[in-house]
C-alpha cells in the first residue's frame, strides 16, 4: 500500500491457505464496501480483505469437478458484476486439451454463466504458439455488460449483464499487411513471452506461428464514462516518440464518436496500457518485467498441465 505521494505504507497479506491467504496472486479489485478482493490463480478462490488487511471471506467459485477453472487468469467487477476468464485442461496422449472460458459469477452462490469459450489442443512435444489464439481481451461497460474482442478482425462483441450478446461491432477496416521484418520481431516476441519446460525436465522449443497481417484491434480499454477506447493496428502505427497513437472512440452502444491522437510516452510492444476512470496509463517495460518475475508463462508452463 502507498500513499497518494508514493510512499511505502503497509503490506495487505501473506502467503499461505488460510483466511486473508494466498498464493499466485493474479489480479485484484475493490467491493463496492470498501474490501479488496484478491484474485488466486490457482487453485481459483477471489479472497477478500478489509484495508487494513483482516480477512473478510471470500467469493466461492465453483471447483473443477463442478464445471470451475483449474487456472483463472483475470477477474473484474463493475457496478456489482463480477466476471472472470479462466481454463481448465484435460490431458490427451503426449498433449492435452486447453479450454478458455469468459463467465460472469453470481457472487453470493458462485454459479457461472458462460459468455465466450474456446478450445486448443496441446503437444507436450511439439509445442506451438499461435499468435492468432492471443488475440482475446475484454473488459466491463456501465451496468455489468461485458466488451470483448477475439479475433484478428476490427471486431469487438458486446454482453449483457444476462450473458446474452446484445450486439456486434464490425467495423470496415483494411488489413495491414506485416513486413518480413515486422514478422520475425513478432515471433521473437512471442518466443520471449513463453517458456515451454518440456517432459521431464527437457527444454522444448515451440514453433512460432504468426499472422500475415497486423490485428485490427491492439489495445481497448473502457473509461469511467463507459466509452470505449480503441487502439486498432494502424492506429498504433501512428505513435512515436511523442504519441501513444490515433484511438477510435465509441459510445456504450458501439456507435463511433471521434478519434483522438493521444501525446504521451509508450509502447504496446513493451509497455502495457490501462484505462482507470479518466486517465490512461502506461506501466513502463511491463513485458520485460512480467517475463522476469515470473520466469515462464503461466499460462504455458508445463506443471500447469501436469499439476
Amino acid at each position: 500500500v502507498y500513499s497518494e505521494e508514493g510512499e511505502f505504507l503497509t503490506v495487505l497479506g501473506r502467503e499461505g491457505e488460510g483466511p486473508g491467504e494466498f498464493r499466485r496472486p493474479g489480479g485484484l479489485f475493490f467491493l463496492a464496501d470498501g474490501r479488496l478482493a484478491v484474485l488466486q490463480s490457482r487453485p481459483a478462490r477471489i479472497i477478500l480483505l478489509d484495508t487494513d488487511g483482516t480477512p473478510a471471506g471470500d467469493i466461492p467459485l465453483p471447483g473443477t469437478e463442478e464445471e470451475g477453472f483449474r487456472f483463472v487468469q483475470e477477474a473484474a467487477l463493475r457496478d456489482g458484476v463480477l466476471a472472470l476468464r479462466g481454463m481448465t485442461f484435460r490431458r490427451k496422449g503426449q498433449g492435452g486439451e486447453r479450454r478458455t472460458r469468459l463467465t460472469l459469477v453470481e457472487r453470493e452462490t458462485g454459479d457461472l454463466t458462460e459468455l465466450d469459450s474456446r478450445s486448443t489442443t496441446f503437444d507436450f512435444a511439439r509445442p506451438v504458439i499461435r499468435e492468432a489464439d492471443s488475440q482475446y481481451f475484454w473488459d466491463l461497460l456501465p451496468g455489468g455488460r461485458v466488451l470483448l474482442v477475439d479475433d484478428f478482425d476490427y471486431r469487438l462483441r458486446i454482453y449483457g449483464a444476462d450473458g446474452a450478446q446484445e450486439r456486434r461491432i464490425d467495423v470496415a477496416y483494411p488489413d495491414l499487411t506485416r513486413s518480413g521484418a515486422r514478422k520475425s520481431e513478432r515471433e521473437a516476441e512471442l518466443a520471449a513471452s513463453r517458456r515451454f519446460g518440456g517432459r521431464h525436465g527437457r527444454r522444448a522449443e515451440p514453433e512460432i506461428e504468426v499472422e500475415d497481417r497486423e490485428p485490427g484491434i491492439r489495445w481497448f480499454g473502457v473509461d469511467g464514462r463507459g466509452l470505449i477506447w480503441v487502439l486498432s493496428g494502424r492506429g498504433a502505427e501512428l505513435a512515436d516518440d511523442d504519441h501513444l497513437g490515433r484511438f477510435d472512440i465509441f459510445d456504450g452502444e458501439g456507435r463511433l464518436a471521434h478519434r483522438v491522437t493521444l501525446a504521451g510516452d509508450g509502447d504496446l510492444t513493451r509497455d502495457r496500457f490501462l484505462i482507470r476512470g479518466d486517465r490512461l496509463i502506461v506501466l513502463k517495460e511491463y513485458r520485460e518485467a512480467r517475463r522476469a518475475m515470473r520466469g515462464s508463462s503461466d499460462e504455458e508452463a508445463e506443471e500447469d498441465y501436469d499439476e
